[in-house]
């Protein structure tokens, strides 16, 4: 593309383990100059995700791990911080999220369930149709079907277009479905 290598710059990514060891892939990456805009960026490598730390595989397989156990668990066999996974699990559930269609929802059901003691909840939003999860989020209030509206409609949606509704007859979701 015409840009000269402006420097090399070191980068580390933790790879899947080599038997009971810990692998590293280590590169100089080349930073470039682009002559349309005159500013240095680092090329990206095709073995990882820009910014992630982990290879594409390191990730895949925590992720996978984290289909079937807690994320804690998956983050000690794996000798990593969970933070780090939940970092990976936020981006890789937004990237889904947001190619995400919602054009077809006719039936819907709604409940909520507990996550902790001491009544912490989160409302779960079904496609009964579909047999899919549409929609989650914190509490139990009428502001959660609220949520849900502008979430559907974010999502080529139509609240107009749903015809039936199975809920729990709180209060809260009456209203918020009112």
């Amino acid at each position: 593309n015409g840009q000269g290598v402006h420097d090399r710059v070191r980068r580390d990514w933790r790879h899947l383990d080599f038997f009971q060891h810990e692998a590293w892939l280590h590169a100089d990456v080349p930073r470039v100059d682009c002559g349309a805009c005159g500013k240095t960026t680092t090329v990206e490598v095709p073995w990882a995700r820009p910014g992630s730390g982990f290879t594409l595989l390191f990730e895949a397989f925590a992720l996978s791990l984290c289909q079937s156990m807690p994320v804690a668990h998956a983050a000690a066999l794996l000798r990593v911080n969970s933070k780090q996974l939940w970092r990976r699990i936020e981006h890789y559930v937004d990237k889904a999220r947001a190619q995400e269609e919602m054009t077809d929802v006719t039936v819907v059901g709604i409940d909520e369930l507990s996550i902790r003691r001491g009544h912490e909840y989160v409302t779960l939003v079904h496609d009964l149709e579909a047999k899919r999860l549409l929609f989650m989020t914190e509490g139990r209030k009428h502001g959660t079907v609220t949520e849900f509206k502008a979430d559907l409609l974010a999502h080529g949606g139509d609240p107009n277009e749903i015809k039936h509704v199975c809920m729990d007859m709180s209060a809260a979701y009456t209203k918020g479905v009112t």
